[in-house]
């Protein structure tokens, strides 16, 4: 598995940590298990560690991210963060999928640090 999903008590918030390879097939499985757990704990807000992953997707897997969530019914007010970090390889795919999600109505931000990340969250 290249990933794992946590809720954290004290915090409501859903810790999704991304670990090594990670392709549209995880994402999918991934979503689809976050918003599970999103129900079943009453949980809006989700927080992705993106700093150990590999992301092995292409730009129009990530662009129909929007029309995935619509398929699995995820709302809208959940808020996705998503810490990666800065200057890696990754940045610039997980940019495209934070203005993707943002332009079709999720609330999605990336983030250089937890800290902050957490900090949006609970605003």
């Amino acid at each position: 598995m290249s990933y794992t999903i946590e809720y954290l008590e004290k915090d409501g918030i859903i810790l999704i940590t991304n670990i090594g390879e990670f392709t549209h097939k995880d994402f999918m499985k991934q979503a689809s298990e976050a918003l599970e757990v999103s129900h079943r704990k009453n949980c809006k807000k989700l927080l992705v560690d993106c700093t150990s992953m590999i992301l092995s997707s292409n730009l129009m897997n990530i662009y129909n991210t929007s029309d995935y969530y619509e398929e699995i019914n995820a709302p809208r007010e959940n808020k996705i963060a998503l810490v990666v970090t800065p200057g890696s390889a990754i940045e610039k795919d997980m940019r495209f999928y934070e203005t993707v999600c943002i332009n079709t109505g999720w609330q999605a931000k990336m983030f250089g640090d937890e800290e902050s990340a957490m900090q949006w969250l609970q605003d």
